[in-house]
C-alpha cells in the first residue's frame, strides 16, 4: 500500500490453476492479467500527467482523493480504489485444505441460509445481480467491510492505517 506511481500490477501469488474447480484458470487469468491490470493502467495514465501527486502513495490517493484537483479527482478514485480492492482480493485469496466453519460460524449459516447449500446458492445469486444487492447478501454473512461507494476501499482502508496493517 505504500506504492506510489508508477504502480505495477503485482504478480499473482499462486498458480492460475491452484483456485480449481472454483476459479478455473481462464476466469483467474483474466481477472488479474486483463482486468486487474487495467486499474493498475488507468491509474499510472492519470498520473502521469500529474507530478504533483505521483509520490502519493495508493493508501493516500484512496483515502483523500477529495483532495485532487476535479479533471482528477473521480478518475483515480475509481482507479486507486480498483487497485487497492484487486490487491487486497489476490493476497487474500488462496487455496486452502477443505475445512469445516468454526461453531459460531456455522451456526450463523444455518440461521441465515439454513446450511452451506443455501450459504452457496445465496452466493451463486448474488454473482448474477447488481452491485447493491450482492453487497446485501454478503452483509447478511456478516461481510461488514463493503463500502455502498463503488470500488472505494474507505472503512477497511481506514482500519488499515490506522492500525499498521499495511504490510
Amino acid at each position: 500500500m505504500e506504492q506510489h506511481y508508477p504502480f505495477t500490477l503485482p504478480p499473482l501469488p499462486y498458480g492460475y490453476d491452484a483456485l480449481a474447480p472454483e476459479l478455473i484458470e481462464k476466469v483467474l487469468y483474466f481477472h488479474h492479467d486483463k482486468h486487474f491490470a487495467a486499474y493498475v493502467d488507468a491509474l499510472n495514465q492519470l498520473l502521469e500527467r500529474t507530478p504533483a501527486y505521483q509520490s502519493w502513495p495508493l493508501w493516500k490517493l484512496c483515502l483523500n482523493w477529495e483532495e485532487l484537483p476535479d479533471g482528477l479527482r473521480q478518475g483515480v478514485r475509481n482507479n486507486a480504489g480498483g487497485v487497492f480492492n484487486h490487491d487486497l482480493y489476490f493476497r487474500t485469496l488462496h487455496p486452502l485444505p477443505v475445512s469445516a466453519p468454526d461453531t459460531a460460524l456455522e451456526g450463523a449459516v444455518v440461521r441465515d441460509f439454513g446450511g452451506m447449500a443455501g450459504l452457496k446458492e445465496a452466493m451463486r445469486k448474488a454473482a448474477l445481480v447488481p452491485r447493491h444487492e450482492a453487497a446485501d447478501v454478503l452483509r447478511r454473512m456478516g461481510a461488514r467491510l463493503l463500502s455502498p461507494i463503488p470500488e472505494s476501499p474507505g472503512g477497511l482502508l481506514r482500519s488499515l492505517v490506522a492500525t499498521g496493517g499495511l504490510a
